[in-house]
């Protein structure tokens, strides 16, 4: 396990194995990781956060952040206060916006999304997957059979 601080100014942090920790700094931060249960957190900058394999958690931070996991299940994803893109290829990943106007995307099935309390677009190509809104003005898309949508206390357009 290796814990690795961005500190300040933009950083690139980079690692492959298990359980490591990578925190983000004040500058635009770059995350890669391979393996699983990792942990990424943005720090007050926005950050890019690339992760492959599965239980990985990433976290979004006060800057517009761009969070993608690959090839794996088991991830989630939790957006912050920024405009956040949170995106995942692989089935049974949750993702969850938070405070800004998000945008979630997920491929394969049986994927969770949560719109947060900001405006969200939640997208889904899959079969299985759930995306429930938020209390914010939410758009949902999703292509697949047997996909569950439902709006939460704002008004929400589905296709």
């Amino acid at each position: 396990m290796n814990l690795l601080f961005a500190g300040s100014g933009t950083v690139t942090l980079e690692v492959g194995g298990s359980g490591n920790e990578l925190l983000g700094g004040t500058g635009a931060d770059a995350f890669g990781a391979t393996g699983n249960g990792n942990a990424l957190f943005a720090g007050t900058a926005g950050a890019t956060m690339t992760v492959s394999g599965n239980g990985n958690e990433l976290f979004g931070g006060c800057g517009t952040d761009l969070m993608f996991v690959s090839g794996g299940s088991g991830n989630r994803l939790q957006g912050w206060s920024g405009a956040d893109t949170l995106e995942a290829i692989g089935g049974g990943n949750t993702l969850t916006g938070g405070r800004g106007p998000d945008s979630l995307i997920a491929f394969n099935n049986l994927n969770i999304l949560f719109a947060g309390s900001g405006t969200a677009s939640l997208e889904v190509s899959g079969n299985g997957d759930v995306l429930l809104g938020g209390s914010g003005v939410d758009a949902f898309g999703a292509s697949g059979n047997g996909n569950a949508l439902q709006a939460g206390t704002a008004a929400a357009q589905m296709t």
